[in-house]
């Protein structure tokens, strides 16, 4: 699985900028405002490193794209024994499943819909990666933001690559697809699955 990099001009719907979305704090620590019926609003603190040396410093590393988007050295979601342990159990549903055994936090699709985003509850001493989860037919995908863009290893023999140079989070499933999952080259079509938290390492 390949990657090609997408430029604001290919996104569907105009993604949040910056600005609206994260607050640079200092170094790699940003703030992430997302709007909350019950609380106002909600304050996430997200730890964005930078893609092009994270990808430097694992080179040919043989994790694929959930290793490289969490951290970590399981490569399946859920474990080998979990809900997407084989190809034919992959759906969004069992991704979704799998990410939540992991102790992810889901965004949903649209993280800025208080209505549509499931219920947020972080730890406000913690920090953590925003991923993105994509399905195609009997594979899923993971992309990581970064202070950079978003990032991705396309497979364990491939090198981690730059899908957007947007420090954005393209909110809906239209804009999620048109700057994420359209960045996956190789004449597949993948489908987002959601936005996920996951603790910084």
């Amino acid at each position: 699985m390949s990657i090609h990099r997408t430029s604001p001009s290919s996104t569907t719907n105009a993604a949040p900028s910056p600005d609206e979305a994260l607050q640079h704090v200092a170094d790699n620590d940003y703030t992430l405002t997302l709007p909350d019926a019950s609380k106002g609003s909600v304050q996430i603190r997200l730890k964005l490193k930078s893609g092009q040396q994270t990808a430097s410093e694992i080179g040919g590393a043989p994790i694929n794209c959930y290793a490289f988007a969490c951290r970590r050295r399981a490569n399946i979601p859920g474990g080998t024994s979990g809900p997407v342990s084989m190809p034919w159990k992959v759906t969004p549903e069992t991704i979704h499943e799998a990410l939540l055994q992991d102790g992810a936090i889901p965004l949903g699709v649209d993280p800025y819909s208080a209505n549509t985003r499931p219920e947020t509850t972080t730890d406000p001493d913690k920090e953590y990666f925003l991923i993105a989860a994509m399905f195609h037919t009997e594979e899923f995908h993971f992309a990581r933001l970064f202070n950079d863009g978003w990032w991705a290893k396309p497979s364990k023999v491939g090198l981690a690559e730059q899908m957007t140079s947007n420090i954005a989070i393209p909110g809906g499933k239209n804009a999620f697809k048109g700057m994420l999952c359209r960045a996956i080259a190789g004449g597949k079509s993948f489908h987002p699955v959601g936005y996920y938290l996951v603790p910084a390492r």
